[in-house]
């Protein structure tokens, strides 16, 4: 019941694996612009999705100060959600 050569066995083979898929920030810029120029930012229901939390931001924002509304609108974005 010795576990520590396969547990360090285990954690060796987790670290190379680690070590040929990191290939640090250079990557991670290229993969986000690479996203970013892979989307089509004019379809309608991404144009619409980043409206309504727009919209949903400046409600927030204006009503900030009315706790009644903030728990309507909580309640509301809720059931949304359930029901998405």
């Amino acid at each position: 019941d010795d576990w520590g050569p396969l547990v360090d066995g285990f954690t060796d083979e987790v670290r190379k694996v680690i070590n040929e898929h990191n290939e640090g920030l250079t990557t991670l810029k290229a993969s986000i612009l690479a996203f970013v120029h892979a989307v089509d930012w004019t379809e309608p229901w991404i144009i619409g999705l980043f409206s309504w939390h727009f919209i949903t931001l400046v409600v927030i924002i204006t009503t900030r100060r009315n706790s009644g509304m903030h728990s309507m609108l909580f309640f509301l974005l809720l059931g949304m959600i359930y029901m998405a």
